[in-house]
């Protein structure tokens, strides 16, 4: 099994990451994070910002990560100007601050596999399994628990032992060893597994988009313009390249709409949550506005970047699943820092829809016996959208 260094660049500051002095910022999020190493991945990256910089007349910054948690996080809040990223990623940003413009012609998919000698074929018989999956927010796995969720299976009631594996070759090598019994994984990671006839599949996604090239709103229309007649004549397969390394040949103009199955499928927080009561961005003024405590449970970085004005940074550190049964034992949240008075009502946002964070506040909470518990579920994203006051540092 091949070593691959996970590979992050460029500290972050606590400032917003706007297009300034003609500088935009770059995130390429999991580009070759399983195929190649990582000073490949970096010599690649040098070359296609490069190119980028030349035909814009823009200076670029780029940040390098495999971390598609955070980056996820950041669609949603428009940190980056520019981003290269699986489609899962620029699905989430499509429906935030980010137009797509260019997707790699090679489409990919998420599949569940078991080994042919072990009797599977069909989603009823995988209930009671030992299954692996690689990062919580990789394509595999973001794909793989969407088509769960419609078919209306719980991943924790389905599976009493699920592990998670930093890289997809990791649950192969347990699957082909017999140390678990399913496995998600993509279509392009499945075809590179030199023992894939073992395997057979269970469930399969539809395809979605490759690699894919986003810009901000924020950046102007016609230095979005050479951005996109840049990409789009990109040739080639040099092993060294970007195409190279997606197995492409070059990439072909796209849109939001090629994103809609891929965004569907995000993990989206329950509509509503007994004890609680779910608030709009308007009601959620009227509440600032009155004295209310609103917590942003998002990440601190996040917070100090830019905020609800009048609201208190208390971060939900998220380590259990995405799902109404989460394990509250796997999660940090300071129950502390909350008012004395049981009573006082209490808010709780993070990042929308898809951001589970202020949800599983929201249900400890109310576990804890507070009787006024208010759940933002549209977050930062909706309240940006209703232009409402925002602050920033």
């Amino acid at each position: 099994m091949k070593k691959t260094v996970a590979l992050t660049l460029l500290a972050i500051c606590a400032t917003p990451a706007q297009s300034e002095n003609g500088v935009l910022l770059m995130s390429v999020n999991n580009i070759g994070a399983e195929q190649e190493n990582a000073l490949l991945v970096q010599e690649m990256t040098k070359s296609f910002s490069e190119q980028l910089e030349k035909s814009s007349g823009s200076k670029i910054r780029v940040v390098i990560s495999t971390d598609a948690t955070t980056e996820l996080q950041r669609t949603r809040t428009g940190y980056y100007d520019i981003l290269l990223a699986p489609a899962h990623i620029i699905g989430s940003a499509a429906k935030n601050e980010y137009i797509p413009l260019a997707s790699a012609n090679v489409s990919n998919s998420a599949k569940l596999i078991v080994r042919k000698d072990s009797g599977i074929k069909t989603i009823a018989q995988i209930k009671g399994k030992r299954l692996c999956l690689p990062h919580a927010d990789s394509l595999a796995t973001y794909l793989v628990k969407g088509m769960l969720n419609e078919n209306n299976l719980a991943i924790k009631s389905m599976f009493p032992e699920i592990k998670y594996a930093r890289y997809s070759q990791s649950c192969l090598y347990s699957l082909e060893n017999k140390l678990t019994d399913i496995v998600a994984v993509t279509d392009d990671i499945f075809k590179s597994w030199p023992a894939r006839d073992i395997a057979s599949v269970v469930i399969e996604s539809r395809p979605v988009p490759g690699v894919s090239f986003a810009v901000n709103k924020r950046v102007p229309d016609v230095t979005r313009e050479k951005l996109l007649q840049s990409v789009m004549a990109m040739k080639g397969q040099s092993k060294t390249s970007l195409l190279g390394i997606l197995q492409a040949e070059k990439f072909e103009a796209s849109s939001k709409d090629n994103f809609d199955y891929v965004a569907k499928l995000g993990y989206h927080t329950p509509a509503q949550l007994s004890g609680a009561t779910v608030v709009t961005a308007t009601k959620v003024q009227e509440f600032i506005s009155k004295g209310g405590k609103l917590f942003d449970t998002r990440s601190e970085s996040e917070f100090k970047v830019s905020h609800i004005s009048g609201a208190t940074s208390l971060s939900y550190q998220e380590k259990s699943d995405k799902s109404p049964d989460f394990d509250p034992a796997l999660d940090k949240f300071d129950l502390a820092q909350l008012p004395k008075d049981k009573n006082t009502p209490i808010l709780f946002a993070c990042n929308g829809a898809e951001c589970w964070k202020s949800y599983k506040a929201s249900v400890l909470a109310v576990r804890n016996g507070y009787t006024k518990v208010y759940w933002f579920r549209g977050g930062f994203p909706e309240w940006k959208k209703e232009g409402l006051p925002i602050a920033e540092g």
